[in-house]
């Protein structure tokens, strides 16, 4: 049993690694979800959703939060899953709960969000503006 679950865990790590590598592209999955769920409030699951296709294989990473509780959860350790899916959404299998999905989610939202790739851009840019006018300083 204990073999299965480091099997997984390994897996999620390396869809953790790829993902922040720009390797796994991830995209919003069913984005109608969250308007629906904050029109609903109370026990309505707020949900987020992410796909990405690697090899043959679509994930779904998903990460839901209950109404009222929504914040208190979000705090604590909201419940990830990971599906594998076929390309109409469809579950195919469901991987174990395991420890790394809030690691490979986090790296889904910085994807997304473009904030590594706009931090890099901004600080090469500063550094490249620092050099020219230390340039121009010194002659």
């Amino acid at each position: 049993m204990a073999n299965t679950a480091t099997k997984w865990i390994e897996a999620i790590s390396v869809l953790t690694e790829l993902t922040q590598q720009g390797r796994l592209k991830w995209q919003v999955d069913a984005p109608g979800l969250g308007l629906i769920a904050s029109t609903l409030r109370g026990t309505t699951p707020q949900q987020s959703a992410y796909k990405a296709k690697y090899l043959d294989n679509w994930f779904r990473l998903t990460r839901r939060v209950t109404g009222q509780a929504a914040f208190t959860t979000i705090l604590s350790s909201p419940p990830y899953s990971l599906d594998i899916i076929d390309e109409s959404g469809a579950q195919l299998y469901a991987i174990p709960e395991t420890t790394g999905l809030s690691d490979l989610y986090q790296a889904v939202q910085y994807q997304l969000s473009g904030w590594i790739k706009s931090l890099s851009h901004c600080c090469v840019r500063k550094v490249a503006a620092f050099s020219a006018s230390a340039l121009v300083i010194n002659r």
